[in-house]
């Protein structure tokens, strides 16, 4: 692998972590701070709807990155599992 693409690999990896962990940041957000700019039709019920929210998109953005090469399956397994032992109480619920 030249060193071009191994740095948009390792990149790619960055940017899935940082999904995962923008994720589990919003376990620690006020729910009344979020719904008040959102129209009534659009607020969240508790916080666990907003991380899992968070985390689908995170998945979305691990799944594409898988499927441009940039990373394989196996270090997105090992990514989530890193958030999973890193955060449990995020994701015991998810």
């Amino acid at each position: 692998m030249d060193e071009v693409m191994q740095t948009r690999c390792q990149e790619a990896a960055k940017r899935v972590r940082e999904q995962y962990e923008h994720a589990t940041g919003w376990a620690r957000v006020s729910l009344e701070s979020v719904n008040r700019v959102r129209p009534p039709s659009r607020q969240y019920r508790g916080t666990d709807e907003i991380v899992r929210e968070r985390l689908a998109a995170a998945g979305a953005v691990s799944r594409f990155a898988v499927s441009l090469g940039l990373i394989t399956p196996e270090q997105t397994r090992d990514i989530i599992l890193e958030f999973q032992r890193t955060h449990p109480d995020v994701f015991e619920e998810q």
